[in-house]
């Protein structure tokens, strides 16, 4: 199914200065890693993302477009992530428009989808909504730096880590005194003698991403960007005064 959209000058702008962004860590290595850090009632840690282009089939919103989460160290609750699970590119559930790195960690019987989804895709922007059947949600809220599928990493010990984001949500949503605003889930997977298993925590967490130098190179991108735009104008002024 084709979601068709029009796309302001705004987007047009986000998506520029996300692209912008994407040159940055694709030039040089140091830059093409990001650190994040998250928590909840399931364990918490941190992970260490290299990041670099995704594919064209993964941009659900031009305005947001992704980065591809292709490896991930660091430590969840004295466990070591070892990376991150390979992409199996399933298929959607019927109607839905999803990314094209949608995939799914098996488990007969759990959830909507018989198993936990990931698509491994990084937003510098923020996410946007995804899950879409002719245009509207399946589910209302968007943003972080992860979607709604989220990132599946590894671990030393044989679990599975899922990190995603739930979005902004607004007060209530998840029950009476919820606060609503950005929240993050975990869930962590477990090999069992015949299968696999979810640890039954509460899922809510919440992520963070405080390296300085990931700001600092997007803050530099959108200032490319603006320069650039700049030039092209001044340029196109010269021509026509020429």
């Amino acid at each position: 199914m084709n979601v068709k959209m029009r796309v302001s000058n705004k987007a047009r702008l986000l998506a520029g200065c996300a692209l912008l962004a994407m040159v940055a860590f694709g030039s040089n290595a140091n830059a093409s890693v990001v650190r994040i850090h998250f928590g909840g009632a399931a364990g918490s840690g941190y992970a260490d993302l290299t990041v670099g282009p995704a594919g064209a089939d993964d941009v659900t919103d031009p305005s947001h477009p992704p980065m591809a989460i292709s490896d991930a160290t660091g430590t969840f609750s004295g466990a070591a992530i070892t990376g991150v699970q390979a992409l199996n590119h399933a298929t959607p559930p019927p109607g839905e428009v999803l990314p094209g790195s949608y995939s799914l960690f098996s488990i007969p019987g759990y959830g909507d989808h018989d198993g936990v989804s990931y698509d491994n895709l990084f937003y510098p922007v923020g996410s946007p909504l995804i899950c879409l059947i002719d245009g509207t949600p399946v589910y209302p809220f968007s943003g972080g730096f992860l979607d709604l599928m989220g990132v599946m990493f590894t671990l030393d010990n044989g679990n599975f880590v899922d990190l995603w984001s739930f979005g902004v949500t607004d007060p209530d949503f998840f029950g009476p005194g919820w606060p609503g605003g950005l929240t993050y889930g975990i869930k962590v997977i477990q090999p069992t003698d015949d299968g696999y298993e979810v640890l039954p925590f509460p899922p809510f967490a919440t992520a963070s991403v405080p390296e300085p130098n990931f700001f600092w190179l997007f803050g530099a991108a959108v200032l490319g960007f603006f320069a650039w735009r700049r030039s092209t104008e001044l340029r196109k002024r010269t021509t026509r005064a020429g």
